[in-house]
């Protein structure tokens, strides 16, 4: 499942000890950091060192120009981070950074909730015909990445009932997909209601 690309970052107490970050950085330079840390996570350790990327991607409000300084300037103030090959790279990546299948096996279980979004994600790929992504780890992170926050609203909105999560899919792919037409998680959470009618016939709005 995509959650073997996850990983989880450790921002440790030290850090709040640490005179470079909370004397030297402002308050821009303090995010700019734990924004690296997070891109960190999200790209393996190779971070692009392209202040427009970086920028959309943390959504600063700063310019290219500035945040280029900004750069510049945490580099200088902490050597474990460095530019290489055209990357952003935390030399203490792994201090720093824990797979989460790796935290995982640590664990005592795995977390409840996240079996849950697992398999209404795992009906949802089915009922839209992606069944092929299955095999390709990239695509399966990307479904999840996409979808993962419109799981977990169904989730709750169904009161955490698996299965009514996973019958308002089906229904929405019968309804929708049946006529034809395009729908999505947010589609379900639209029509959620109708969709978990179970004696009378649903009356839809098809503009979706």
């Amino acid at each position: 499942m995509p959650y073997a690309n996850i990983y989880w970052v450790k921002l440790k107490l030290e850090l709040l000890n640490d005179k470079r970050f909370i004397f030297d950085l402002d308050d821009s330079q303090k995010w700019l950091f734990i924004g690296l840390l997070l891109l960190a996570a999200d790209t393996n350790n190779k971070v692009p060192n392209d202040e427009s990327f970086i920028k959309s991607r943390l959504n600063l409000q700063n310019s290219p120009e500035i945040i280029r300084k900004n750069l510049q300037f945490i580099l200088s103030k902490f050597p474990k981070l460095v530019n290489k090959d055209k990357c952003l790279k935390f030399k203490n990546f792994k201090k720093m950074h824990n797979p989460l299948k790796d935290a995982q096996r640590k664990s005592k279980g795995i977390p409840m909730e996240r079996i849950e979004v697992e398999q209404i994600l795992e009906v949802y790929i089915e009922q839209k015909g992606w069944i092929s992504h299955k095999e390709n780890k990239e695509m399966l992170s990307d479904i999840y990445k996409r979808n993962c926050r419109p799981i977990k609203e169904l989730f709750l909105a169904t009161g955490k009932d698996v299965e009514k999560a996973k019958l308002a899919i089906r229904k929405a792919s019968q309804v929708f997909g049946g006529k034809n037409l395009s729908w999505t998680l947010e589609t379900v959470l639209k029509h959620l209601p109708d969709l978990l009618l179970e004696k009378k016939q649903p009356r839809y709005n098809y503009n979706v």
